[in-house]
């Protein structure tokens, strides 16, 4: 039997994710969430009221929980290499971020409500992004390109990757993801000369 509205809404997300990682983004319904958390769809419908907010809450916990975790940390290379972890297990088959966001991405081209939310979420990302470029080095990065426009540089790239990821039958992820590695140590490199 269903629990009466007790629940709160992380615990939702999290029994939402999991229904994703389990049976795949296109098996997720109010009707199967409710009976992963054993709770009515009258209470996902209370939380969440369609399932493209369900889907940005999704994205909206992870993306939060990593910028959280990627914020604490000081060291520039330290940062590039749990940050690029963080975006290649976001890629991994099992992983619904991109799936997630990029189907929310399709919906937004025909949906000025969903565009504004996915558009905020994007500013979001690129401006935690950005300002932590600018707590690891004040400087400029590259000179000529200001922390902001490095940041949107550099997301555009990871989801860029995540397509290819998501659309590429073998796609080498993580020889791409070293190879990013490498690349961004080298900027760090360059920058401290």
């Amino acid at each position: 039997m269903a629990k009466p509205n007790i629940i709160k809404k992380a615990q939702l997300i999290e029994a939402a994710k999991q229904c994703v990682i389990e049976n795949g983004i296109e098996s997720l319904t109010f009707r199967s969430l409710a009976a992963k958390a054993n709770v009515s769809q009258g209470t996902i419908y209370h939380h969440f009221q369609s399932k493209e907010r369900l889907m940005i809450e999704i994205i909206e916990n992870i993306s939060e929980a990593s910028w959280e975790e990627l914020g604490s940390i000081s060291d520039s290379k330290q940062f590039i290499n749990d940050a690029l972890s963080s975006a290649l297990s976001r890629q991994q088959s099992n992983s619904s971020f991109h799936q997630l966001f990029l189907s929310l991405v399709v919906m937004s081209l025909h949906n000025k409500q969903m565009k504004n939310k996915i558009s905020n979420l994007i500013k979001i990302e690129n401006d935690n992004l950005s300002n932590i470029l600018h707590k690891l080095d004040k400087d400029q990065w590259i000179e000529g390109i200001s922390h902001e426009h490095l940041a949107i540089l550099l997301n555009s790239l990871i989801d860029g990757i995540a397509i290819q990821s998501l659309t590429v039958e073998n796609f080498p992820a993580e020889e791409i993801f070293e190879s990013l590695y490498k690349l961004f140590s080298l900027l760090i490199n360059i920058k401290g000369d």
